[in-house]
């Protein structure tokens, strides 16, 4: 495993694009988590993998106790590609990357902030998402959202921006709406279940069907086109 002080800016960097990080099952973590103390860094913090090259591919390893964001790219970097990594506990993001990212079968369990940001025309598919102190998942604008699992954290399930495919994920036990969307988006085969706010809550022109919306705080649907075959706590009429 890879140990690190708070005091790093990051544990990894990666500055050369086409890189290909495959941690082959071990662990980047603070020291702190060794002794069990609190892992808290610098002012500005520690991030567990930084990038700044495009097309990056990470897979295969765990980040834990990070007092800043597990994996995260900045600026212009696009096609970050994330496989087959577990983060727990880190102090904001999980993972963070920006824009033709492809992030597949991850799981973040605990983080301060959102557990997978993406920025636009992204791929994000079969990732879980349980305990983070915003939304689970907030997803750009273009992007596919498929096969995800949210539950429990404290502010929506998802939030998905313009014009994207939000299907066949699950929405549980989040602190506000199960899915939030902004416009033109089309939105199938979820389960959208006991949730704070609205199961969901769909922007202008976007389309919903085939999704199983039950006992949310504040109701079913608000906004979007129905396309039929909901189920909206038992029956067929959404709202």
């Amino acid at each position: 495993s890879v140990l690190g002080q708070p005091s790093m800016s990051a544990f990894i960097s990666i500055e050369a694009d086409h890189v290909q990080l495959d941690l082959n099952g071990f662990s980047i973590l603070c020291s702190n988590v060794l002794t069990g103390q609190p892992c808290t860094g610098s002012p500005t913090g520690t991030d567990g993998i930084y990038v700044t090259g495009d097309q990056a591919r990470i897979r295969n390893g765990s980040v834990r106790g990070i007092p800043r964001d597990g994996i995260k790219s900045t600026g212009q970097v696009y096609g970050t590609h994330v496989e087959d990594v577990r983060i727990n506990d880190v102090g904001r993001y999980g993972i963070l990357v920006e824009s033709e990212a492809y992030v597949r079968t991850s799981t973040i369990s605990g983080c301060g902030n959102s557990g997978i940001v993406v920025g636009r025309e992204s791929v994000v598919v079969g990732n879980s998402v349980h305990g983070c102190g915003d939304t689970g998942f907030r997803i750009g604008l273009g992007s596919r959202v498929h096969d995800n699992v949210s539950t429990r954290n404290q502010g929506d399930g998802f939030f998905v921006q313009d014009s994207s495919l939000i299907r066949a994920n699950t929405a549980y036990k989040n602190g506000n709406d199960g899915i939030r969307t902004l416009n033109y988006c089309t939105v199938q085969h979820n389960a959208v279940s006991d949730n704070g706010g609205f199961g969901m809550v769909l922007g202008v022109h976007s389309a919903y069907g085939e999704n199983v919306i039950t006992t949310n705080s504040q109701g079913t649907v608000s906004g979007g086109v129905d396309m039929s075959s909901n189920s909206c706590n038992g029956t067929t009429t959404c709202p």
